[in-house]
């Protein structure tokens, strides 16, 4: 019985980093906004099995990125930063968890601003130090990462968790 759950949650980790791969593949941004609703999987598995789970399915989905040429490589540091770094701590949302925490929006809400918060904070630190080439010349590269970033942040925050609300308020199973 233990060897049939322990291969549940493997499969369904698999399964979460491919879904969250496939919808990254979706065109969602804004002028400099990206939106990232691959977290949407990411942060239902790790409400339902924890951190570690979301830890290792977010670390995968970096990995397919930067596998498949998905990823925007400048150097070596700075892929690793954004791709393992940033993408694996998008899984720090199963720090909040259903097991740690009750069955409401409000667990769901928390788990969604960890994992977008600790994701952006490395793009913004990526954005100081590898994107300023690329940045208008007469602006300060910590602020203009920040406004990136921040509002991609806030941004996925604002729409996942629309879209997670309306799953919840659906009674969607795997938010049960």
């Amino acid at each position: 019985m233990q060897q049939h759950i322990y291969l549940h949650k493997k499969l369904y980790m698999i399964f979460t980093a491919l879904l969250a791969y496939i919808l990254s593949l979706l065109p969602l941004h804004l002028s400099s906004f990206y939106l990232t609703i691959g977290l949407i999987p990411i942060v239902i598995l790790g409400l339902n099995f924890g951190v570690k789970a979301s830890l290792i399915a977010s670390l995968t989905w970096g990995i397919l990125t930067l596998l498949t040429g998905q990823a925007e490589i400048l150097t070596p540091t700075q892929a690793f930063l954004e791709y393992i770094v940033a993408f694996t701590c998008g899984g720090l949302g199963g720090l909040y968890n259903f097991r740690k925490h009750p069955h409401s929006f409000t667990t769901v809400f928390n788990s969604l601003v960890i994992a977008t918060t600790a994701r952006y904070f490395w793009h913004f630190v990526a954005g100081v130090i590898f994107w300023r080439q690329f940045m208008p010349a007469h602006f300060n590269p910590y602020i203009y990462s920040l406004l990136t970033n921040g509002g991609s942040c806030l941004l996925t925050i604002l729409i996942d968790g629309f879209i997670l609300w309306f799953l919840f308020k659906q009674q969607f199973s795997l938010l049960k």
